[in-house]
């Protein structure tokens, strides 16, 4: 169950650098908004 979440994290992820692949300044700000969502949702 666990791998399946995190398969889906992952390629949620892939999808969002993807569709920011032409704004590339803007993807290290993204990175870490959903590094901290992550893990507010763990944490919580």
């Amino acid at each position: 169950m666990a791998f399946l979440v995190v398969c889906l994290v992952i390629s949620n992820i892939m999808m969002l650098l993807f569709s920011i692949n032409c704004n590339a300044r803007q993807s290290l700000p993204l990175l870490s908004d959903i590094l901290l969502f992550l893990q507010r949702r763990f944490n919580s």
